[in-house]
């Protein structure tokens, strides 16, 4: 797995810190092309990798909510 850049990082804290429901809402925003505030300072191309993360993010949490 490549290593996110400090910017990367901080958006990605940013987001999932607002909680599970707010990462879903990022998810589908992301998926759609529409603006996340805490990613509008970062290009299209690293908000697919935010969007990536994310994605791993509650595929992993919902694993463990399903065990």
């Amino acid at each position: 797995m490549k290593r996110l850049s400090k910017q990367l990082e901080v958006v990605l804290d940013k987001i999932c810190h607002q909680g599970c429901t707010y990462v879903r809402q990022c998810i589908i925003k992301l998926k759609n092309d529409e603006l996340v505030n805490e990613a509008n300072s970062i290009n299209i191309d690293e908000q697919q990798i935010i969007l990536q993360e994310l994605v791993s993010i509650m595929e992993i949490y919902d694993m463990q909510q399903n065990n």
